[in-house]
This record gives structure tokens, sequence and C-alpha cells, in this order.
């Protein structure tokens, strides 16, 4: 089963016999680590790393905790971005059908991802109007609101 990248911390602080507030102190507030364990949220790359070092883990090799499903959603994402990058924008088209067969993950963060990666293949396609709206959309997962 996937697991978000607060779930891996959870897991990972329990195995350590650690509380919240011992694993947040200085680097975000436990309400902060909390939503990141729920699922809530998801930690952006340098904090996930300074947590996951406080743990004892070495952050680059951060990927082997995770699930085989966890690895290949990753590789997806990061072929899809790299695609993008590449502007092989077709075959980003194409990678996104497929990401969406992926489950287990977080469903908002993965709805928002596949809603942000619309946005850039309407950005792309000169859909201007339908971008913004897919970013909105995106934000509005993470209750974040644009007016």
């Amino acid at each position: 089963m996937s697991k978000s990248l607060g779930k891996i911390l959870q897991r990972l602080r329990k195995e350590q016999g650690m509380n919240q507030e011992e694993l947040s102190r200085g680097l975000c507030s436990i309400t902060t680590l909390s939503r990141f364990e729920s699922g809530e949220r998801e930690p952006d790359q340098i904090l996930f790393e300074s947590l996951v070092s406080r743990l004892g883990k070495d952050s680059t090799k951060w990927e082997l905790i995770l699930s085989e499903n966890d690895k290949r959603l990753l590789e997806k994402r990061n072929y899809i971005e790299y695609l993008i990058k590449t502007n092989q924008w077709e075959e980003v088209e194409k990678e996104i059908k497929g990401y969406k067969k992926f489950t287990g993950v977080s469903k908002t963060l993965h709805e928002q991802y596949q809603l942000f990666i619309q946005a850039l293949l309407d950005q792309h396609n000169g859909e201007f109007e339908q971008a913004l709206n897919q970013c909105k959309l995106a934000l509005e997962k993470t209750k974040i609101v644009l007016k």
C-alpha cells in the first residue's frame, strides 16, 4: 500500500520512539507535522530531508523507505516532469492518463498533481483560461483559494 511522505515520517518517528514535539522542534510546528502525518499536507523537500535526517536516516536514500507503489509513482512523476522540461507535450498527455490509474496515494494530493499537470498542458495548448481554472481547482485541494 502506498503511503504519503507524512505516513513514512510517522512510521519512522514511532520506530525511533520519538514524539511529534521532539521531531518537529526547531523545524516546524507540531500542528504542521501532525498534518503531514495525517496526509492532509505534504512536506516540501528541504523540510522532509531535515525531518528524515533527525530520525537518523540518510535523506539522500529516502527512496529505500518507500513502498514499490510509491517508487513507481515517483518514477512516473519524475518522467512526466522530464517530458515537460523537454517539451514533449504529446507524451505528457499519454503519461498523465497512466498516472491517473495509480491508487493508494493521498486522493487530494493525487488529484492536485493531475490538475497542475493538466494546467500545464492547457497553457501549452494556448487554453489560458482553462489552465487558470485548473490551477484554481488544484489550489482549492489544499484549501488555498484564488479570488
